[in-house]
């Protein structure tokens, strides 16, 4: 209810009780039930009243569910890119034996919980910790659908993908929100999987000396990247906020400009 583009980005989690939007982040649980019914702050906390209970025992059970063991291995479903998978990424203007190669992408076939798919490995520090599959029907709800966090060694929104071919230069990082952004300008880029930027992200952030952001040039976006900036920058670090002008976001620049943008930052 907050964004202006009239999508559907957000959700409340009903086991910790609070609402998120993956544009333009968090916001408090009542504000959203008064925005979205419409009514006096009053009535919003009326028509909240009767489920206080149940989020509160439900936040408690998910509490015991996080506490138990992680798995140490995750094994990622998928099979080599077929015909349909490789038009997906041309249509997109990505090079599907580049991307196969470079970032460990699979695909999977018409059936399975992961259907029609391409499924993108998460590492960190080297191993296996997650895994994302994205729809190339554009026709199934969600686009994105990730390993489930049982099953996975790390929450991939805690970690920074593509960090580990990052960790050698050591100096200077740009981030962008996905995956497929990280893809385009290549080399030297990280993802947050989101504009929301976790603590845990800025905490891997922080051993860079430099750091651009990079996200899509929607205002809300640029407003959590100046969030996130805000925070590196009170621990020493250069950071900076890259507006791309006009509607174009990271995932959908065209070469030329690629080129230019990481001539500017100096990847």
């Amino acid at each position: 209810p907050f964004c202006d583009d009239g999508g559907y980005h957000g959700g409340f989690h009903l086991a910790r009780g609070y609402y998120n939007c993956w544009r333009c982040g968090g916001h408090d649980v009542l504000k959203v039930v008064r925005a979205l019914l419409g009514v006096s702050t009053s009535a919003a906390e009326e028509a909240i009243h009767p489920y206080v209970g149940r989020i509160s025992l439900l936040a408690r059970l998910n509490r015991e569910e996080d506490s138990g063991p992680r798995p140490t291995e995750v094994e990622m479903p998928g099979e080599p890119l077929r015909s349909f998978h490789r038009r997906y990424l041309r249509r997109r203007g990505f090079v599907p034996s580049e991307i196969g190669k470079r970032y460990g992408v699979l695909g999977t076939g018409p059936s399975g919980p992961y259907r029609l798919r391409l499924m993108i490995p998460v590492y960190f520090r080297g191993r296996l910790v997650s895994y994302i599959g994205r729809d190339v029907t554009e026709k199934q709800d969600p686009k994105y659908k990730a390993c489930p966090l049982a099953e996975a060694a790390i929450n991939h929104k805690t970690v920074l993908y593509d960090l580990d071919s990052c960790w050698s230069a050591r100096s200077r990082v740009a981030v962008v929100e996905g995956t497929f952004d990280a893809w385009r300008i290549g080399e030297g880029v990280v993802a947050t999987f989101g504009t929301a930027v976790k603590e845990q992200q800025i905490k891997l952030l922080s051993h860079f000396t430099e750091v651009f952001f990079v996200f899509d040039p929607e205002p809300a976006a640029q407003a959590l990247a100046r969030k996130a900036a805000a925070k590196l920058s009170a621990m020493g670090k250069h950071v900076e906020v890259i507006d791309l002008e006009g509607s174009t976001d990271p995932g959908s620049l065209p070469p030329e400009e690629v080129k230019h943008l990481r001539r500017e930052l100096r990847l």
